[in-house]
């Protein structure tokens, strides 16, 4: 009869809380204009590129990345609460259409 291995004690992989080092990758990663490689953003936080590599994987990670994303465009998009910015894109506001384009780093 083949033996039962014993279940590992402690958090999962993956579970544990992200630290200051990812939420520090995580700013890195969402910069638009003139952001840094994933390479260079590994050299500055002192660990391997498959490290990087590595958080990314992590579920957690990926959603406080989005989230940040997200937050970094809503702030580049203020001016325009209340009306739809593609809205007023489409009725011909050069202002709002740089504003998508400058916020999804279309244009510089």
């Amino acid at each position: 009869m083949a033996q039962r291995k014993k279940p590992k004690v402690g958090r999962p992989p993956g579970k544990e809380p992200l630290t200051d080092k990812q939420y520090r990758a995580i700013d890195m990663l969402s910069e638009g204009k003139g952001r840094l490689t994933r390479e260079q953003i590994a050299k500055k936080l002192g660990i391997s590129r498959m490290m990087l590599w590595k958080w990314m994987q992590r579920k957690d990670f990926m959603k406080a990345l989005e989230k940040e994303i997200r937050r970094k465009v809503n702030e580049r998009m203020k001016g325009y609460k209340g009306v739809s910015l593609s809205a007023a894109a489409l009725s011909g506001d050069m202002k709002a259409v740089e504003k998508i384009m400058s916020a999804t780093d279309m244009i510089p």
